[in-house]
Parts: C-alpha cells; sequence; structure tokens
C-alpha cells in the first residue's frame, strides 16, 4: 500500500517496451499474404454442378416435420407464467406497505463519485492555479459531458428498456468517468 501524501512520479516508472524486428516482419507478411489472397481469390474457377446433383441432395434431405404442442407442456408454462405474474405483483403491492428504516447504508459507487467531484471542485475554489490549467478544464468539461450522456442513456434505458448494447454503452461510460475522476486527482497531486 502506497503511504498517505506521497507523490508518485508514475510516468518515469513506467516500462517502455520495443517490439522486436521480427514482431514487424510477422506483420508485414501477414499484410502481403492478405493481399495475394486478394488477387488470387478473384483468379479462382467457379464450378456450378449440374441440376442432377442438387436434385440428389434435395431427395436425401429429411422431410418437413410436422410441430406438434403438448397441452401439458403448455399448461404447466402457462401455469409457471401466471405464479412469477401474480408474485410480481403481490411484492409489488407490498413494497409499497413497507416502512423505511434509518440504518447505516454503505456508500454507493455514485455517492463516491459525487463526493470525488465535490472534494475537486472544494479544493478547485481554494487553489484556483492548480484547476486554471487546460489539461484540467478539458478532464473537468469532459466529465460534466459524460455526466450529460450518463443522464441521456439513463432515460433512454427508462423508455426503451435496456438492452445489451445499452449497458455496454453504460459501463463504458462509467469507466469513462471514473479515468476522468483519476486524471483530475493526478493533476492536482502534481
Amino acid at each position: 500500500m502506497l503511504p498517505k501524501n506521497k507523490i508518485i512520479d508514475w510516468k518515469n516508472n513506467l516500462y517502455n517496451h520495443q517490439p522486436d524486428e521480427s514482431v514487424w516482419a510477422k506483420i508485414e507478411e501477414n499484410l502481403d499474404f492478405q493481399i495475394l489472397l486478394d488477387r488470387q481469390l478473384a483468379e479462382l474457377p467457379m464450378h456450378k454442378p449440374d441440376d442432377k446433383v442438387w436434385e440428389r441432395i434435395a431427395a436425401n434431405l429429411p422431410k418437413n416435420k410436422k410441430i406438434v404442442f403438448r397441452y401439458k407442456i403448455i399448461s404447466i408454462a402457462a401455469s409457471i407464467a401466471a405464479i412469477m405474474a401474480l408474485s410480481t405483483f403481490i411484492l409489488l403491492t407490498n413494497n409499497e406497505n413497507k416502512h423505511t428504516t434509518t440504518a447505516l447504508t454503505p456508500i454507493s459507487e455514485s455517492n463516491m463519485e459525487q463526493e470525488a467531484i465535490a472534494q475537486i471542485r472544494t479544493y478547485c475554489t481554494a487553489n484556483t492555479s492548480a484547476c486554471e490549467q487546460g489539461n484540467f478544464k478539458e478532464l473537468m468539461q469532459l466529465y460534466d459531458e459524460l455526466k450529460t450522456e450518463e443522464t441521456e442513456l439513463k432515460k433512454a434505458m427508462h423508455q426503451l428498456g435496456d438492452s445489451p448494447e445499452m449497458i455496454q454503452a453504460m459501463i463504458k461510460i462509467e469507466n469513462l468517468k471514473s479515468e476522468t475522476i483519476q486524471d483530475m486527482i493526478l493533476l492536482i497531486q502534481s
């Protein structure tokens, strides 16, 4: 664990890696292979089998099977769906009747983010010179834009329902906001 209030020069501690020449040679070979493949693909002969071949293949294909719904399976599925709908309804109505307790709740990620931004802004009001840098202003503007995008995406998810693409976009926005806050903190410390 790093000691508190110690400024670490991360830029000079990073390892600088240069790939070998053999790596570049392999990349060039792959590029040349793709070009050669594209050229040769256009020169390949086109082969069209006779109609008799297609008729023999079609004769060997299985015939259409009739889809038979089983009454028992459908009735079980319907009863499960009814039970799920009824239990959801009961849970929603009971949820309104529950009384809230005043227990201590752990800090959520959203609260931590808001607390971090509040501390950064408090620091900026006290030390305006550190926050007047162009990089810092860009990061703060990026954070505000990400916050706006997050709000818009949440509205869209509420209206349209959440799809995997929307969830991935939300995760990307959350990660970018986190990185932006970390970058602002690093700029303040330097």
